[in-house]
């Protein structure tokens, strides 16, 4: 098991399509892709390495605020992880997520979503085994 902090950039990319049953519940396919540098790595002896990684995860949202302007949500997600950048192979293995934020109406179906977010991969690959773990915030474009 890895759990290390990112030492450079990292970044986020999240695509969801789903279905809502009313304001408050949310069904969704979540597609993601992320990368940071950490500083240290188990399966190699370098100083640093970018870690890159995707998830397919399957979500629940349930907003707990429903107003016009305003919208306060928690989500969670399991699913399936890979990462390229896994040594000596491409890792695979189970993905998850978990989040809280604040839709924010920007007009009459678009949302500025901050989120304070977490997602867990955890990888093997020819006997070796690894979990990345994701902390931080998302900012996000929300359009229903």
């Amino acid at each position: 098991m890895y759990f290390g902090w990112a030492s450079g950039p990292a970044y986020d990319f999240e695509a969801r399509a789903g279905y809502s049953f009313g304001p408050e519940w949310q069904l969704y396919l979540s597609g993601v892709f992320d990368g940071s540098q950490f500083g240290t790595t188990p399966a190699a002896s370098v100083n640093t390495q970018f870690v890159t990684s995707a998830q397919i995860a399957v979500f629940l949202q349930h907003h707990f605020v429903v107003r016009p302007a305003v919208m306060v949500y928690a989500r969670g997600g399991l699913g399936v992880a890979i990462s390229s950048s896994y040594a000596p192979a491409d890792g695979f293995g189970f993905g998850g997520a978990g989040g809280v934020g604040v839709e924010i109406r920007l007009g009459k179906r678009v949302f500025f979503a901050p989120e304070l977010l977490f997602r867990l991969s955890s990888l093997s690959a020819q006997g070796y085994s690894d979990s990345y773990h994701l902390f931080g915030i998302q900012l996000g474009l929300v359009y229903y």
